[in-house]
């Protein structure tokens, strides 16, 4: 095996809360070298033995005595965090670890977005329905189980090693929390970034298919005379489809929840997140709209015991 790059720290996640605007401020600090390459993924890579020499290159820029850290949060997805946390605490058994979180309303409905905006990419094909998505892609909802996902690693590492915020927090008070951040890597917390307001990968630019459209590439895939423009480059195939309104952005329009969520994510969902709350020494009011739909449930509860 080929020498092991030095690895300081790694943002393990959760999915869309904010990790892609963590790495960003991050990379900005002066003490600090990220990953040239954002979710290298390397500790979940089935051929994982072989590819060291390319994650070692990830870091060759690295300035002299700078810390060295990566963000990728498939280490933190239900479907590949015990893997990864084995291999991880395999070659770096002192790593520092990074968690942020978002209200879990939030983070599903910016997961429905990215499945419509590039699932494609992966063959995947997004119900229009929120809650025919839920029950196709169950991890939608795995996925945002915190504590679960948390409790992987904290079982093997000391709470030291363990940091979470919060994207509500960063939005509120960059600074603040960036200071938190710092302190705990061990990196000057007087560090300004360029941008306080950055936020990356912003939920409103993502893309959509129309209905239209949907149908179109479905014909095409049975064999029908349906559109396509596969003898194109991806980049202009995307244009042609933007600009033709075929792909729409989702812009700021809500999305629809079903009048029973708790149907599909289930009374652990809630009581999960919970206790991630209270372990976290945050009140339910940080997720406004968790604690609406949490609300509304335990009333619907309410008004069914009275009935009885």
């Amino acid at each position: 095996m080929s020498k092991k790059p030095t690895l300081d720290f790694i943002i393990l996640g959760f999915a869309k809360c904010g990790t892609t605007t963590l790495h960003a401020l991050l990379a900005d600090h002066p003490e600090i070298y990220m990953s040239r390459v954002k979710e290298p993924r390397f500790f979940c890579d089935e051929n994982y033995h072989n590819r060291w020499p390319w994650y070692q290159r990830l870091f060759e820029h690295a300035p002299e005595g700078a810390l060295r850290g990566e963000a990728s949060v498939r280490y933190s997805e239900a479907e590949f965090e015990v893997l990864s946390r084995q291999r991880i605490m395999q070659h770096y058994p002192d790593i520092k670890v990074v968690f942020i979180a978002r209200d879990p309303i939030h983070r599903i409905e910016s997961q429905f977005r990215e499945h419509h905006s590039s699932g494609y990419l992966l063959g995947i094909s997004c119900p229009f329905s929120l809650a025919e998505a839920l029950r196709k892609f169950p991890n939608m909802i795995h996925d945002t189980l915190y504590l679960q996902r948390y409790n992987n690693y904290r079982q093997y590492l000391p709470r030291e090693n363990i940091h979470v915020l919060f994207l509500e927090e960063l939005k509120q008070n960059t600074q603040q929390a960036l200071q938190k951040l710092c302190r705990f890597l061990g990196v000057d917390d007087g560090y300004v970034p360029d941008d306080l307001g950055l936020i990356k990968n912003h939920g409103a630019t993502k893309y959509r298919d129309t209905a239209l459209f949907r149908t179109l590439k479905q014909r095409r895939h049975k064999g029908e005379n349906g559109f396509t423009l596969r003898h194109l480059p991806f980049h202009e195939r995307q244009r042609i489809w933007r600009r033709n309104g075929w792909r729409v952005p989702f812009g700021k329009e809500p999305i629809i929840w079903p009048d029973d969520p708790w149907a599909i994510l289930g009374e652990a969902f809630a009581e999960d997140c919970l206790q991630f709350l209270h372990q976290q020494g945050r009140a339910i009011s940080l997720w406004p709209a968790f604690e609406k739909k949490l609300s509304l449930r335990q009333k619907n509860v309410s008004n069914e015991a009275r009935l009885i």
